[in-house]
């Protein structure tokens, strides 16, 4: 993540609002300890701010970056001309078997607490660093599980407006490793997932297969200065099979 266009002395803003930040280090922000600093940066804590804020940039034609827990992200050393948003956005709260948490939620964190609350599903991605807003945006996925599949709405942001509104599943046109946050029109500000009810034997079970990924993911992954996995899957339009012989072929990237 970089910008490539640096605000003068003559473009600084005199009067800001008081959740934002100025000349702020990012290098201990992130998983690879990289990046200089950000020119602007806040952390909202409620989604007004989080619009405040969104407003400021628009108003200064400020680049905006939303930042998480920074496990995959590569930052500048030249730093961030512009307004980074890290979102503190961090309630949870339950109805039923339904979990509601912020986009700044840790996913680790809210896991631990639908456990404590008899609920189970979100183990599956145990291990995986990031907040909800990240893993809602990459649609997370840990082998056969994906995130959308929990999902049931979301509130969202406006990018430009800052204007608020609850969508359901379908409007994040979930696919392998896309949402529609993509298009970093609109912002999450929180979601909403269904789990299940189950019994203590079974929440205990849970708790045992939680701490067995993280054992697992400890013992093959590094957990230093690093942004987690580094490869991507292929769209079929991007290569091209070539068979030479019955045993001898090859993908071509194009």
């Amino acid at each position: 993540m970089n910008s490539t266009s640096l605000l003068s002395k003559n473009n600084a803003v005199d009067h800001l609002p008081a959740f934002i930040q100025t000349n702020i280090p990012l290098h201990d922000k992130n998983w690879f300890g990289t990046g200089g600093a950000a020119h602007y940066f806040c952390e909202p804590k409620t989604p007004q701010e989080f619009s405040t804020a969104l407003a400021f940039a628009h108003q200064h034609q400020l680049p905006t970056y939303i930042l998480g827990e920074g496990a995959n992200v590569l930052i500048s050393d030249a730093g961030f001309a512009g307004l980074i948003i890290r979102p503190r956005l961090l309630d949870i709260t339950f109805s039923d078997t339904h979990v509601t948490a912020g986009a700044g939620a840790s996913l680790a964190h809210v896991i631990e607490v639908c456990l404590d609350n008899g609920l189970i599903g979100l183990e599956e991605f145990s291990g995986i660093p990031g907040t909800i807003g990240g893993a809602v945006f990459i649609n997370l996925h840990y082998f056969e599980f994906l995130i959308a599949q929990f999902l049931v709405h979301a509130v969202i942001i406006d990018a430009v407006t800052g204007v608020i509104q609850t969508v359901d599943n379908a409007w994040f046109n979930f696919s392998y490793n896309y949402s529609t946050l993509h298009t970093r029109t609109h912002y999450l500000v929180c979601a909403t997932f269904a789990l299940t009810r189950t019994s203590p034997d079974l929440i205990n079970f849970a708790r045992g297969r939680r701490h067995e990924i993280i054992r697992h993911r400890a013992r093959r992954y590094p957990t230093a200065r690093t942004c987690g996995s580094f490869f991507r899957v292929f769209h079929p339009e991007e290569v091209t099979l070539v068979i030479n012989t019955k045993n001898d072929f090859c993908w071509l990237l194009s």
